[in-house]
């Protein structure tokens, strides 16, 4: 929707109107016409001159229709009788509020997001939206939820979803796309976005952290149990196969259990020594 409206390079259009009023002085000169009114319409072009800055946008409409915009900065001349709208294209940053809301498991977390975008089509910027800062932290907010309610927070080895905690890349490419695919009729587009906030709910925040070192607690027991047992299997190897002592198979019980109790054991083992 967006194109170039007509315009003249700011300095070669003054040199043009200064040519133009030395030929309207020298016809004034033979006295055909009042020089007052031969200077009317180069006193109107004066309007047209417009000066834009880096990063900015003039959006121009004639008579109620869009005639065009113009993006490069500098010294223009348009059309004297258009209605001009300035729009920044620079990038903006969008922070939300931290959104309280139900992952895919239904549990309460928190949620916020930075936003990096700008205005990608000034026309839709301008003509589609109210207004269009105020669409995108809208929209922003709702895909932000929407991604939330898709994917779980912490996720586990038997989820195939996406969690939020452990794929930020992915999730944040999710979001990225979420949004552009509704903005873009605006003329807006994202640029970057990070999830700048993520946390379990208040009420079950200290449930879930109790989850989680229970979690780490089991893992760590399955690490010890498994390094124990493999111990005990390689003493037992040893002793069979360089004949350090001979066992019988209650006394070789009785050894598994008293390296198990030791190895496993949270405290340190006292050993004690029979006395006859």
């Amino acid at each position: 929707m967006e194109r170039a409206t007509w315009r003249i390079e700011g300095f070669t259009a003054i040199i043009t109107l200064v040519i133009v009023a030395c030929t309207i002085g020298l016809v004034a000169l033979t006295g055909f016409l009042p020089v007052i009114v031969l200077l009317l319409p180069l006193a109107f072009m004066i309007k047209g001159f417009v000066v834009l800055e880096p990063g900015e946008a003039i959006v121009t409409t004639f008579f109620g229709s869009y005639s065009g915009s113009i993006l490069a900065a500098g010294f223009h001349l348009i059309n004297p009788l258009s209605a001009r709208t300035r729009v920044s294209i620079k990038s903006d940053n969008l922070a939300t509020p931290i959104l309280k809301v139900n992952d895919a498991n239904g549990n309460p977390i928190e949620i916020g997001a930075s936003i990096v975008w700008q205005v990608h089509d000034t026309a839709r910027a301008v003509f589609s939206v109210e207004s269009f800062s105020n669409y995108m932290r809208v929209q922003a907010e709702s895909a932000l939820r929407q991604l939330a309610n898709d994917h779980t927070y912490e996720g586990d080895d038997n989820d195939s979803r996406k969690s939020l905690r452990k794929n930020v890349e992915t999730v944040t490419k999710e979001l990225i796309a979420g949004i552009n695919t509704v903005v873009k009729e605006a003329g807006l587009r994202v640029v970057d976005a990070r999830i700048s906030h993520l946390s379990y709910a208040p009420e079950i925040a200290q449930s879930m952290l109790r989850k989680q070192q229970a979690q780490q607690v089991i893992a760590a027991r399955e690490q010890i149990v498994q390094g124990a047992l493999k111990i005990v299997s390689e003493v037992c190897l040893a002793l069979d196969r360089d004949n350090i002592v001979k066992l019988s198979e209650d006394h070789k019980s009785q050894l598994v259990i008293n390296l198990l109790t030791v190895m496993m054991s949270e405290n340190e083992a006292q050993p004690t020594l029979p006395l006859r």
